[in-house]
């Protein structure tokens, strides 16, 4: 089998569906339903947990 470059990520896994089964555990059709359902609650999640622009910690100081 000749050495291949292959992407770690999500489009080059899913075009080898043993790897990434291998990988992930999952098969790449698993891997999408998980996905389409995670994906929705993790951004409302990540919205609300995002400091507003013009909080500020008790002492003063800045998030930055």
């Amino acid at each position: 089998m000749p050495l291949e470059r292959i992407l770690l990520n999500y489009n080059g896994l899913s075009k080898r569906p043993s790897l990434f089964q291998s990988l992930t555990g999952l098969k790449v059709s698993e891997f999408d339903l998980f996905y389409t359902q995670a994906a929705p609650k993790y951004i409302a999640n990540e919205a609300r947990s995002l400091p507003p622009e013009d909080r500020k910690p008790k002492d003063g100081r800045s998030y930055e």
